[in-house]
């Protein structure tokens, strides 16, 4: 009986990172894990990369993407400029509008069913509106952005 002797080669982060460019280059997107997994074959496995640098952060530099952390911050800013947009319309009719005059003022802004969708209801965006507090003076963009009258 022969024993083949394979040779364990300890992955780097640059070789992973060669590879999914390779799989970015050949399937023109990022790989899913499964699919990494399955393919796995002669690169690292989707747990050796998760171990060692985290499965988003290698995707992110191979990509030249940001990370999810990043994004989530951005998501999490836009969320709050729509919230101070909200408030600033309260702020100019001296009450909260309804989504109908929301919608009616049109504008370069999402309608009311944006609100929801994102908020979970129109309700719940006004409430995240009233519970914010601004870091600049609110009353800076009242100035007749949304087209009230």
């Amino acid at each position: 009986m022969v024993r083949l002797a394979t040779a364990v080669l300890r992955a780097d982060q640059e070789q992973a990172i060669e590879a999914v460019r390779e799989w970015y280059a050949k399937h023109g997107r990022l790989p899913r894990r499964p699919e990494w997994e399955k393919a796995a074959r002669g690169r690292p496995t989707t747990t050796t990369i998760e171990r060692r640098w985290g499965w988003d952060s290698l995707m992110a530099k191979a990509s030249g993407r940001r990370p999810a952390g990043l994004r989530q911050a951005e998501l999490r800013e836009r969320r709050r400029q729509l919230l101070l947009g909200l408030r600033a319309a309260r702020d100019e009719l001296g009450r909260w509008p309804t989504s109908r005059e929301w919608d009616r003022a049109g504008g370069n802004k999402l309608t009311s069913r944006s609100y929801a969708r994102i908020f979970g209801s129109w309700e719940a965006a006004r409430r995240g509106a009233a519970r914010l507090k601004p870091r600049v003076d609110t009353s800076i963009a009242s100035v007749d952005l949304w087209g009230w009258l």
